[in-house]
């Protein structure tokens, strides 16, 4: 097959809330919506491309609460089960 210059990427949409909400400024180019969501009040919905969810997941978890994968559902399931681990690691 023909070489790609690229990697595949995943649009993750997360709602940011609290202080992150307000503070949040993109930093890169993988944004591709930030705004205020239209129908959550004080809520940021940020719809970014991931190429790697193993990073996208470590790089959201120090947010703990202020921040929610809505979407897709695989991705949201792969946060669900790594918070889960850690949660269990202290029960």
């Amino acid at each position: 097959g023909a070489w790609r210059s690229y990697l595949d990427t995943i649009d993750v949409e997360l709602h940011l809330f609290g202080r992150l909400a307000f503070a949040y400024e993109s930093k890169t180019a993988k944004d591709i919506v930030n705004q205020w969501h239209p129908d959550l009040p004080q809520t940021r919905q940020i719809i970014r491309q991931a190429t790697s969810t193993f990073w996208l997941i470590r790089e959201i978890l120090p947010y703990g609460q202020d921040c929610e994968v809505v979407g897709p559902a695989n991705v949201r399931a792969k946060v669900t089960t790594e918070i889960s681990s850690i949660a269990s690691r202290y029960a």
